[in-house]
């Protein structure tokens, strides 16, 4: 089972980028840092994303995102692609920011889902919550 969904981080020039993985896409521009806690989506491009994940079939893929959280809420098209993938997978891995964001509480209202608060482990508890989720995504491989 392969994997495929995106992850995000930003540039020298402080852009933030989405980049596509394992799907033949060009990464996407998403929104520019203005100040520190601060930033100006693209709403157009993040239609966009959302786009490309509804069209995008990960019934037999694992849906993995880096990271959900605060520009979601600007596009009704991202999160419809975001639910259709969660949905669509048989597993999914993601990151989920912290926030009182209505997007965040709808994904974490999914049935099924299994939440981790990294900020609450030590180091030697991550290590084992990595070894218990890589034991998890086999246990689910070996059943397909």
């Amino acid at each position: 089972m392969t994997y495929q969904g995106f992850q995000t981080f930003f540039t020298d020039e402080c852009e933030l980028i989405l980049q596509w993985i394992n799907l033949a896409y060009q990464p996407v521009v998403m929104a520019q840092k203005t100040g520190k806690q601060s930033m100006k989506p693209f709403f157009h491009r993040l239609d966009e994303i959302g786009e490309i994940l509804q069209q995008t079939s990960m019934i037999s893929k694992i849906f993995v995102a880096d990271e959900i959280g605060f520009l979601e809420q600007f596009s009704i098209s991202m999160q419809r692609g975001i639910i259709k993938a969660i949905t669509d997978a048989p597993f999914c891995i993601m990151t989920l920011k912290k926030g009182d964001y209505r997007f965040l509480k709808q994904i974490t209202a999914m049935d099924d889902l299994i939440l981790y608060d990294l900020d609450e482990y030590n180091q030697r508890q991550k290590e084992d919550l990595l070894q218990s989720v890589l034991g998890i995504i086999q246990t689910h491989m070996k059943k397909k």
